[in-house]
């Protein structure tokens, strides 16, 4: 089948995302070569970071942003934290970064990969009813090309099969469906802001919550 781009137009990132976000790094880190510090040394103070991380879980509708060294980090940083045990089945379909299979394997859980829809470019629901079985408990929704798909028939389908609802947001920050912003819809959020991402810091990543965790250093959380 072919994507007809003129019955789904790839948006461009939305108003409020380019007021928060850019100023944002245009002033605190005017040089591409200080991203790298900033994502590689967790001991910052916060209020190296706050900036950043505040305008970027504000964007996507989220209250915390903890800041990582890429996706996939923050994938498994947020499966940690649910205290899930490897082997974990984490539903997605295969059209991902190496880096979030990487991640997943290194971490011991099991990426399970169901078919990709057409035109919207996110995960077929027939095809992932399919692939579920006992250990499967997080479905992760990548938003593809800024392309935003039914999101309520999707956190429809992980309310009905009980399963962590997260959102790769990574191609789609400042997107909205139906007048939410992307990144609020499941239990958490996880962002690359690689290189080509509309959000690049050149490396480094992003996992976007509403629940502040415990025992983790404060200057790690925004």
């Amino acid at each position: 089948m072919q994507l007809d781009c003129r019955q789904h137009p790839i948006p461009k990132m939305a108003t409020l995302g380019r007021r928060m976000l850019i100023p944002a790094l245009r002033h605190y880190y005017p040089r591409a070569w200080l991203w790298h510090a900033v994502w590689s040394r967790p001991g910052l103070p916060a209020d190296a970071r706050h900036p950043f991380g505040a305008a970027f879980a504000g964007v996507c509708g989220r209250r915390h942003a903890t800041l990582t060294g890429s996706a996939g980090t923050a994938l498994c940083l947020w499966l940690t934290r649910q205290r899930l045990p490897p082997g974990t089945g984490v539903l997605l379909h295969p059209y991902t970064h190496v880096n979030i299979i990487r991640a997943l394997l290194a971490g011991g859980y099991r990426p399970v990969f169901a078919d990709i829809s057409v035109p919207t470019l996110s995960l077929d629901l027939t095809a992932a009813k399919e692939r579920l079985d006992p250990n499967v408990r997080v479905l992760l929704w990548t938003h593809l090309f800024g392309i935003i798909s039914d999101m309520s028939a999707a956190a429809a389908f992980a309310q009905q099969y009980h399963l962590h609802f997260v959102e790769d947001v990574s191609q789609a920050v400042g997107c909205y469906w139906n007048k939410r912003p992307v990144g609020s819809f499941g239990t958490a959020a996880i962002a690359s802001c690689a290189g080509l991402k509309p959000c690049a810091t050149i490396r480094g990543g992003v996992l976007l919550d509403d629940q502040l965790p415990v025992g983790e250093p404060p200057a790690a959380i925004f």
